[in-house]
């Protein structure tokens, strides 16, 4: 994710100041999505016998993922500014495959990453909406 935003920062249409709130944005909703995970303390798939381990994964809870909330919150906050298409392409590929991936490797079920995107998203939405209301993303 990083090799996609960082980038951005150095010379694109979004700006410093856009990325950077969108990083740390994007720490505050994986805390907050972490949290959520041990309230609810729903197991992975290895925990249950139902594929091995193959990350070598803690036991702590899975849902929603939390890798799954900062692609959809990254994807979501900066397709809504001015990204290209090319950007907003590869931010939405590369969730995908980071999705895939996670359930792909016994760490996460399907409904995981689901319900992380969907966080992500509506969060990454409303973060852009509220800075872009207060007038903060102008560089």
């Amino acid at each position: 994710m990083l090799a996609v935003v960082l980038p951005l920062a150095l010379g694109s249409t979004l700006g410093l100041t856009t990325v950077i709130a969108c990083l740390l944005w994007a720490g505050a909703v994986q805390w907050g999505a972490k949290r959520l995970a041990r309230h609810w303390q729903v197991q992975r798939p290895f925990t249950q016998g139902l594929s091995p381990n193959h990350l070598g994964h803690s036991l702590r809870p899975g849902f929603p993922s939390t890798h799954a909330v900062v692609m959809g919150f990254v994807t979501a906050f900066l397709t809504l500014g001015p990204a290209d298409a090319m950007t907003a392409a590869a931010l939405v590929l590369l969730s995908a495959v980071t999705g895939w991936a996670r359930v792909y490797a016994g760490a996460h079920f399907p409904s995981d990453v689901l319900a992380g995107w969907t966080l992500g998203a509506l969060t990454g939405l409303f973060a852009w909406e509220w800075m872009d209301w207060l007038g903060l993303l102008s560089d």
